[in-house]
């Protein structure tokens, strides 16, 4: 017995209100690891990584927890993701400029 299944897939813009990221480095570093928080299963879970990406409140950040930060952005680095996470397709962007 054999058993086919149609799948399909699509694309659908996401309509994110202005996120207001303040103007420093920490909060622009927290705000990318929210968003890659949002495409990846799982990083939410971790109680730490909700602390990272809480980017309002930049200030906060210790060294120690800057740290973390730094490394984490870096293993989810845009170089990582590149084809398992995130997929750059030009027809999609438009005018856009991302």
């Amino acid at each position: 017995m054999a058993v086919l299944r149609r799948r399909e897939v699509g694309i659908e813009p996401l309509n994110i209100p202005d996120p207001n990221v303040p103007n420093d480095d920490r909060a622009r570093l927290m705000y990318y690891l929210d968003c890659i928080c949002e495409l990846v299963p799982g990083l939410r879970s971790n109680s730490e990584m909700n602390d990272l990406t809480r980017y309002q409140s930049y200030r906060n950040v210790r060294d120690d927890a800057m740290d973390r930060l730094i490394i984490s952005a870096y293993l989810l680095s845009p170089d990582e993701l590149d084809g398992k996470v995130l997929f750059l397709i030009d027809e999609l962007c438009g005018d856009g400029d991302n």
